[in-house]
């Protein structure tokens, strides 16, 4: 279903021909029917008649004034980065912006309704599917990270965000989206993750070399002080660091 096939009321999408304008002119005309049948003055058949012509031509002129507003709508979502998508209420997408058609690869056919998902990373399908479904059926804000699959084939994080629009009824009638790519921040925390990894396993290794360092001159001093013979340690200058017990009694 094309975004063309909606009308906008003060933002509110509608069914082109709304059902209370078109039981107006359906009741209008079954009143010009009864008075012709009823053989009523020709003056009170063609007031009838002009009332109902007033009611098409102001129709007319509300489906005029929608065009514009659709296309500006569309021209507008051209120009916004990202993709900017709506869907009816429930949850069929019904329009995208150029911009996914350049990205993907794909055709209006083959996106819309649920075509779209045939581009989400295979791993990502069923928890997008879930929070999808989930929004649909209580009306709350719609928001996930998920991997959409470029026309090259490539996977890439996209941030989607959606919200309900609603009737005076408090019925959802109309869901309005937009997905902007994240590719650079996934990217960037991977590698400040495996960077921590990294500066975590180092650090690990460090005080094991310590401990064992440390273990190593207790178990060396032990053997010194133990020993009868003279023992004694110097730095590469020549400094004396170490006498054992034996060299400092004699």
């Amino acid at each position: 279903m094309s975004i063309d096939q909606y009308q906008w009321d003060s933002g509110t999408a509608m069914a082109p021909d709304s059902p209370q304008d078109s039981h107006q002119v359906q009741q209008k005309l079954l009143e010009a029917l009864a008075k012709l049948q009823q053989g009523q003055p020709r003056q009170s058949l063609e007031r009838t008649i002009d009332e109902l012509q007033k009611i098409l031509e102001q129709q007319q002129s509300e489906k005029d004034g929608v065009v514009q507003q659709l296309e500006l709508f569309k021209d507008l979502s051209d120009l916004l980065p990202g993709f900017i998508w709506t869907a009816t209420a429930d949850g069929q997408i019904d329009y995208i912006n150029k911009h996914w058609y350049e990205w993907s690869g794909s055709t209006e056919a083959e996106s819309l309704g649920e075509g779209w998902f045939t581009h989400v990373y295979s791993e990502d399908i069923e928890s997008i599917r879930s929070r999808w479904q989930e929004s649909i059926d209580t009306g709350a804000p719609f928001e996930c990270e998920y991997r959409l699959l470029r026309q090259d084939g490539a996977a890439r994080w996209h941030l989607v965000r959606g919200i309900a629009r609603y009737d005076n009824c408090g019925r959802i009638i109309k869901w309005f989206g937009c997905s902007v790519e994240v590719q650079e921040q996934h990217t960037t925390k991977e590698e400040l993750t495996n960077r921590l990894k990294e500066l975590s396993i180092v650090n690990t290794e460090t005080e094991l070399a310590k401990q064992q360092t440390a273990a190593s001159e207790l178990l060396f001093r032990t053997m010194c002080e133990a020993s009868p013979e003279l023992i004694w340690t110097a730095d590469k200058l020549g400094n004396a660091k170490y006498f054992n017990a034996q060299f400092l009694q004699f």
